[in-house]
């Protein structure tokens, strides 16, 4: 595979994200918590466990990273290694690049047969402006609501 060929990955440190920081303060706060019940002799720190089950599933979910070929865009979790999804480029009718209320920047990529809204908690602005100028490198018609301008 040449230089030309090779994928471009977008991808950003997830840990250092406003996601990733308040994950590590729950997961600080639950042993916290489960170290009490235990001195205290209550064996009810399951349902603490459970609920730092659920916020991780919802912070890591979000924490999304891009895959950019030459014919497709790949969207991976560094976390929830199972999750894949990919596009072929040219099944692409558009791209959005959002920042709904309290939220991440996302992609919202409509293709001919679908419509899928993608999060990014841990790209930074430049890492954005990478993928947007690339994108439209690629011919696909990308609409930026978060006003990522071409830096000079």
């Amino acid at each position: 595979m040449t230089d030309k060929n090779k994928p471009k990955i977008y991808s950003g440190n997830y840990i250092l994200t406003s996601s990733g920081i308040m994950l590590i303060g729950f997961f600080i706060f639950t042993c916290f918590m489960i170290y009490q019940c235990v001195l205290e002799g209550n064996n009810k720190y399951w349902m603490i466990i459970f609920s730092f089950v659920l916020l991780f599933a919802f912070f890591t979910y979000q924490m999304n990273y891009f895959i950019l070929t030459d014919e497709k865009l790949i969207v991976k979790n560094p976390v929830w290694y199972s999750k894949l999804i990919e596009f072929d480029l040219n099944q692409i009718k558009d791209i959005t690049i959002i920042q709904p209320y309290r939220s991440p920047r996302c992609l919202f990529i409509k293709t001919e047969s679908e419509t899928q809204l993608v999060r990014a908690s841990s790209l930074k602005d430049k890492t954005w402006k990478k993928l947007k100028r690339d994108l439209e490198n690629k011919s696909i018609l990308i609409h930026d609501k978060v006003g990522l301008l071409e830096s000079q």
